[in-house]
């Protein structure tokens, strides 16, 4: 299930530049340029939409994730529980989804310093992707 919603969402992100609603961090984005620089241990894969290195940064799995074309970097992504995402991230997902479980959740940072949440949920044989932006949860794509 990981790999069908950062699939669906690194061809979104390559496609298209989302609109307001964002939070922008420079810094992060360039820690985490450092930190894949200096990492001595990383996994590097390939897709079909995209190239992708994992790495560590503070303790927590990193995903680097680059154009195959021109190996331009789309962004980086890094997966959470629910109790580690944001207050604000959380309480929207739990004020309209609270009786969905949380099976995955990740904040992703494009190469523009944007940084977005998603978190994946289930209910009985329902699965969703969730875009969550200014405290407001709302289906990003439906998962088989």
């Amino acid at each position: 299930m990981k790999k069908i919603i950062l699939a669906t969402l690194l061809v979104a992100f390559a496609l298209t530049t989302f609109a307001s609603g964002k939070t922008n961090d420079k810094q992060l984005l360039n820690d985490l340029q450092t930190a894949l620089k200096s990492a001595t241990q990383v996994k590097w894969s390939t897709k079909a939409d995209y190239n992708q290195a994992t790495f560590s940064f503070n303790g927590k799995p990193v995903s680097a994730f680059y154009d195959p074309t021109e190996n331009n970097l789309i962004g980086f992504s890094i997966h959470y529980k629910i109790d580690e995402l944001p207050k604000e991230v959380s309480d929207a997902i739990v004020k309209k989804y609270g009786d969905w479980t949380v099976t995955d959740a990740m904040m992703f940072i494009d190469a523009n310093a944007q940084v977005n949440y998603f978190a994946q949920v289930q209910k009985g044989k329902g699965n969703l992707a969730l875009k969550i932006v200014n405290g407001h949860a709302s289906i990003y794509s439906r998962m088989p």
